[in-house]
């Protein structure tokens, strides 16, 4: 919920109890008022017809009295009206108009007794006095209560409906305050969640206010622009890293390269001056020239698949799409710019891999990771008596293991828990950047995928596991 909304709710919900509770408690005080005026008056009422019944009451004329009694009752609320002497019921007349709920059918004594209780009657006393002073009989009368609890009623609904039109009207300027105090805050807050969410390109314009408002804005759009400097550098920096780590793969291989493309280029002039000699001479047919051009021919496209891969390995592969790719074809790729390190320093090189097996990757990379993991093992066994070197893929569930495995005896812990560290390395001077398992590890993971030291095998292995299809989850 915004900012503004709980203030406004909160604001309006304690206004609300405040307003609520402000409004029952005058009404209630308003009732015992209303009450307390009604009572005074009905004694005055009482003391009143006494006096004016007195002397019909004084000479027995009971029906002079009932006519007093009954054009006193109009226009009054008076629901019965008594006049007792002793245990003597002298008069007794009663109306049903200001008590709705009864009826003339009705017992009126038990709904009178009712009623009473319900506190919906007011009882009132008076004594009648003869002209000599003396009391001669008692008046009872009863006020209803209905049209005082009608009038309640009426003042009640107006209360709450005023408390209704305070209480939008107030909510209405809460709601508009913490709005515009909150707006520019939402305008931040929206800013922050596109920064976050790594869209540093946003267009915000600066609160100009000198409030902590402003302030807090100023303060975020001068970091969103380190932030943008930053990332540029860090991706300028990135790109000199990777350069860097190829380079340094590319200068390790730099010698066998260089003898892997001069053997042919030799066998090709070799046979070139071979073939001038024999056509002067005349002493090659067509078909023995033939064969020679297509061993020419051969010796050429080797050499072309060596500089084709230089090229690939080379570029940026970052951008490049997922495409399906052939595994058993990465290899072959791969071992074409190291395959002459295998053969100069006499390591055994086995190569296992299901010529069907594909995976969605991006090629370059994933030679890449390769490479590093084959110029590692070199550095690795090229000084040992018994050296080897394994290079296997195989399908695991929805998921590719590839494992470059090694003679060597295995990594010391102290040094694998170093090892995914930048600019760690184990090699001489001037032989490794410390870059090549770091970035290896961050390109399989862009892959959705993982690269691990296997600490179980006895030997040194490095397992590299990606997933067959770009959103698939690699197995456990």
């Amino acid at each position: 919920m915004k900012l503004h909304y709980k203030i406004a709710l909160g604001v309006t919900f304690i206004q609300t109890l405040f307003l609520l509770f402000s409004t029952v408690f005058n009404a209630e005080r308003f009732k015992t008022s209303i009450r307390e005026e009604f009572a005074s008056k009905t004694d005055s009422r009482a003391q009143l017809l006494a006096l004016k019944i007195s002397r019909f009451i004084e000479k027995n004329d009971i029906q002079a009295a009932i006519t007093v009694a009954k054009k006193y009752q109009t226009g009054s609320p008076i629901t019965y009206v008594k006049v007792v002497k002793g245990k003597n019921t002298l008069l007794d007349i009663h109306t049903t108009q200001f008590v709705p709920s009864a009826s003339e059918s009705e017992d009126f004594s038990e709904y009178l007794k009712k009623t009473q209780n319900e506190s919906k009657i007011l009882d009132a006393y008076a004594e009648i006095i003869n002209s000599s002073g003396q009391t001669i009989a008692e008046l009872q009368i009863g006020m209803s209560f209905y049209e005082l609890d009608e009038t309640i009623s009426i003042y009640y609904r107006r209360q709450i409906l005023f408390l209704f039109f305070q209480v939008m009207l107030m909510n209405s300027f809460v709601w508009l305050l913490s709005y515009l105090i909150t707006r520019r805050l939402t305008r931040l807050e929206k800013a922050c969640e596109q920064v976050g969410s790594g869209n540093l390109s946003i267009a915000f314009k600066a609160d100009t206010s000198h409030d902590e408002i402003g302030s807090l804005s100023r303060t975020f759009q001068k970091m969103t622009l380190e932030l943008q400097t930053a990332l540029l550098e860090r991706d300028s920096q990135k790109e000199k890293t990777l350069s860097a780590s190829k380079m340094s793969s590319l200068g390790e291989m730099a010698g066998g390269i260089a003898h892997e493309i001069n053997n042919p280029l030799t066998i090709i002039i070799g046979k070139i001056e071979l073939i001038g000699i024999k056509v002067k001479n005349g002493s090659i047919t067509p078909e023995q020239l033939a064969v020679e051009l297509s061993k020419i021919h051969a010796t050429c496209q080797r050499i072309d698949r060596i500089i084709r891969g230089l090229r690939n390995f080379s570029r940026d592969g970052e951008q490049d799409p997922f495409v399906e790719s052939n595994i058993k074809q990465i290899f072959d790729d791969t071992l074409e710019l190291c395959r002459a390190r295998f053969n100069n320093l006499g390591i055994d090189l086995k190569i296992s891999v299901d010529p069907m097996i594909t995976a969605e990757c991006r090629t370059v990379q994933i030679s890449q990771i390769i490479l590093n993991l084959l110029n590692n093992s070199i550095h690795a066994v090229e000084n040992l008596d018994k050296k080897w070197i394994t290079l296997e893929a195989s399908v695991k569930e929805n998921s590719i293991m590839i494992e470059v495995t090694d003679s060597g005896s295995g990594i010391p812990k102290h040094i694998a828990e170093k090892l995914s560290q930048p600019f760690f390395t184990t090699k001489e001077i001037g032989k490794g950047t410390g870059l090549g398992l770091s970035i290896s590890r961050g390109i399989a993971e862009q892959h959705g995928g993982s690269l691990k030291l296997d600490t179980e095998c006895k030997n040194t292995s490095f397992k590299l596991l990606i997933p067959k299809k770009r959103n698939m989850k690699i197995a456990a």
